[in-house]
């Protein structure tokens, strides 16, 4: 449910005619890039901004809007600490009326998942067109649609990914294999 201070300051915005869009950034931070089989894992979600649009005051956006996750699923989420929580369920929505952010990378929110019983990859996506009420983001001088994906790879258990250092260790032993070879061929003519 929606608390009162986003609606009001949506209707605040919707009868002052503030309407300018300018382009925002929305990027994901993942905990882990290496997710397997069942494993609980966080992704950020932050909103860059220009401090000539002023403070970023609220938004509203929601997690699979499409409902076209098949490999992980979101158990949770927590507000970024600069807002209130204003959101429910799979729309994620906060409001900041005290604390100043302009020009700052901001937490929007942490959304938290698990890992299905199989392995595939899922483009998580984000949407919050600005609507002039509860969904996108609201500056004090300008509005912005929040749209953006991520792609999520869950991996088998059993499969670890090869470290660097072993794959350079690898590699060099195969390279003095072939040195081995070759000198030893030389010699054997």
């Amino acid at each position: 449910m929606i608390k009162k201070t986003s609606m009001i300051y949506a209707l605040l915005m919707c009868l002052t005619g503030i309407g300018m869009l300018h382009a925002e950034v929305i990027t994901f931070d993942i905990s882990d890039n290496y997710i397997t089989v069942g494993e609980n894992f966080n992704v950020g979600i932050y909103a860059s901004e220009e401090a000539s649009i002023g403070d970023l005051v609220a938004f509203g956006f929601n997690v699979d809007p499409s409902y076209e996750l098949s490999h992980i699923i979101m158990s949770s989420y927590v507000i970024g600490t600069d807002f209130s929580d204003d959101g429910s369920g799979n729309f994620i929505a906060g409001s900041n009326m005290l604390n100043p952010n302009a020009g700052q990378n901001i937490l929007l929110a942490t959304l938290s998942f698990t890992a299905g019983s199989t392995t595939g990859s899922d483009d998580l996506t984000i949407l919050g067109p600005w609507d002039g009420m509860f969904s996108g983001l609201y500056y004090e001088n300008a509005n912005e649609d929040i749209t953006g994906s991520f792609e999520i790879n869950v991996n088998d258990v059993s499969a670890p990914v090869p470290e660097p250092a072993t794959l350079i260790l690898l590699g060099s032993g195969l390279f003095g294999l072939a040195g081995f070879r070759f000198r030893f061929n030389r010699f054997k003519k």
